[in-house]
């Protein structure tokens, strides 16, 4: 087990040293305010509201998978090619641990991803001024989970 952890704990400094992982959490992270801002514009409280609920769920399906796939297609390829799986396998790391530890680690960032989306639409939430969205929270609870 702890060589398990270990290597989820490398796997994790890698995904925070990776481009694309802070690419993705910056574009959404756009995406959204551009959703905040487009919501503000809108004319009534019911139209504000859906348009900010409606854009989120856009952003949070749509830019969620998009993620998941990004993250999931560069989760062996490189590093088998390179020989980097080979040689962990030498140090003494099985084929089923690597693997584990690489999927869980993915999909502990594309939670954190989701997370930071979904606080970002939250804030937006509020700046129109009806504070804490529980729909919203359950739609972003529901696409991480998905």
């Amino acid at each position: 087990m702890s060589a398990l952890v270990s290597l989820a704990r490398a796997e994790d400094v890698l995904a925070l040293r990776s481009r694309l992982v802070w690419l993705i959490a910056a574009a959404g992270a756009a995406w959204a305010t551009v959703i905040v801002v487009l919501a503000h514009g809108r004319d009534g409280v019911i139209a504000r509201q859906d348009a900010l609920q409606a854009g989120g769920a856009s952003l949070l399906l749509l830019g969620g998978l998009a993620a998941a796939v990004a993250l999931g297609a560069t989760a062996f390829p490189r590093d088998a090619h390179s020989g980097y799986l080979g040689l962990l396998q030498v140090a003494g790391a099985g084929r089923a641990g690597i693997a584990v530890a690489r999927v869980l680690t993915r999909l502990a960032t594309l939670a954190a991803i989701m997370l930071l989306w979904w606080a970002v639409l939250e804030i937006g939430s509020v700046t129109l001024g009806w504070g804490y969205d529980p729909l919203l929270t359950g739609h972003a609870l529901a696409m991480t989970l998905n």
